[in-house]
């Protein structure tokens, strides 16, 4: 029997009912989020999104990318829309509006965990130790509630695919699995990426194609008419995304390299890089589907996906780091993500230096007063490496494990 206050606790909430646990996770997502989402602007990203609604119905609907060259897809204004009645309807701040669908989609993704945890492990402690983690997780905060992107949507619209299908009993869940990742790749393209994973698995060339036609049909609805009305100005805006160089993974270094080395080949590097560091993103992914191909669990696929792209790519918002989170979450109560620890951890430390001068402007004066400014981002630069460090040695271990699992598969142990 467990001894002491956590035993106690342990067998406390073995007692209370699944709907109880799951509010109290939830509940906890939304107190962490909401105050700090009104009280904290946000980055350029909220200003950027803050034009996005009223410019939808400001002129001819059809010409709104020639008006207002955007790297969001025509969903993100849809779905603001009533955002912004609300917030004048509520006297609300429309740039903390901006925050409530990804805080919204926190909670889902909460619940999901807890639903998914508990058919996995048929324990509703565990289940819940899981939600918390996630409804307290620092990378999460910053995201949502702090930085104000939408990539909690995102996620929330693929961990709900990952669901669907991997808890299917008919037909009808495999639809919704691919409607909802049809939602993710309609609202920020990178989603596409997944599609093959789920298009593996299923067993005849009529269920892929079904999967596929249902997966982008959501991106159609939303597109083609922009893409009718002006093909050039939209495939530039939507598909021309230029994330920020530098600051991240490889390309961070080659800047470090190039800055205290008086060397051309580093710069040579660091411009090969940006010029082509998403094209060996794509063969690495390539090469990753051609030995995949549905033989490894579809969780651990995604987790693999996502930290592929975290490892190799080029460019980068720090948004970026949520999207392992919750698959993480879920896979740890089925075998241990070793490293998920330390990617958090150096994560929370490096989006805390990176974020301080939003949502604290006197404690990033005081922390640079007493060490100054250079040396505070020395430091948020060794954080910054110490995550992509952390990512690249978890994105080593799960291919490493999944290689063992196949082989044992292949020898039938």
């Amino acid at each position: 029997m467990p001894n002491g206050k956590w035993g106690i606790m342990h067998l406390a909430l073995r007692t209370w009912p699944t709907s109880r646990l799951i509010l109290t996770a939830v509940g906890l997502c939304l107190i962490l989020r909401v105050p700090a989402a009104f009280l904290v602007y946000g980055t350029s990203d909220v200003t950027n999104i803050f034009a996005l609604p009223g410019a939808l119905f400001n002129g001819e609907l059809l010409h709104f990318y020639s008006r207002l060259p955007s790297n969001y897809s025509p969903f993100i204004p849809w779905l603001l829309w009533p955002f912004r009645f609300l917030s004048g309807a509520a006297g609300l701040p429309f740039w903390g509006m901006i925050k409530v669908p990804s805080i919204i989609s926190d909670c889902v993704i909460t619940a999901i965990i807890f639903s998914a945890v508990l058919r996995l492990k048929s324990d509703r402690v565990s289940a819940f130790k899981a939600a918390l983690l996630y409804a307290a997780n620092p990378v999460s905060f910053f995201v949502t509630s702090v930085h104000g992107q939408l990539d909690p949507m995102v996620i929330m619209f693929c961990l709900a695919a990952w669901y669907y299908f991997e808890f299917a009993q008919d037909a009808r869940d495999k639809t919704f699995s691919a409607l909802f990742l049809g939602a993710a790749i309609a609202a920020k393209n990178y989603p596409i990426i997944l599609l093959p994973f789920f298009l593996f698995r299923e067993k005849t060339l009529k269920d892929r194609f079904h999967y596929l036609a249902l997966s982008l049909l959501p991106i159609t609805a939303f597109s083609l008419p922009y893409f009718l009305a002006a093909p050039g100005l939209f495939l530039k805006s939507v598909l021309g995304y230029a994330p920020k160089f530098g600051y991240w993974g490889y390309m961070l270094v080659l800047t470090i390299l190039k800055k205290h080395f008086s060397l051309s080949l580093f710069q040579w590097l660091y411009e090969q890089g940006n010029r082509f560091g998403k094209y060996l993103l794509l063969a690495l992914l390539a090469v990753y589907y051609q030995c995949s191909r549905g033989r490894t669990r579809l969780i651990d696929d995604i987790i693999i996906a996502f930290l592929g792209l975290l490892t190799f790519t080029s460019g980068f918002g720090s948004q970026y780091l949520i999207w392992p989170v919750p698959f993480a979450l879920v896979t740890r109560a089925q075998r241990p993500e070793r490293i998920y620890a330390a990617y958090a951890a150096f994560c929370t430390l490096w989006m805390g230096c990176l974020y301080m001068g939003l949502y604290s402007p006197a404690l990033y004066s005081r922390c640079t007063a007493l060490i100054g400014e250079n040396l505070f981002w020395k430091f948020s630069t060794l954080f910054s490496l110490s995550a992509w460090l952390a990512t690249g040695s978890w994105l080593a271990l799960k291919i490493k494990n999944g290689v063992g699992n196949l082989r044992r598969d292949a020898a039938g142990i």
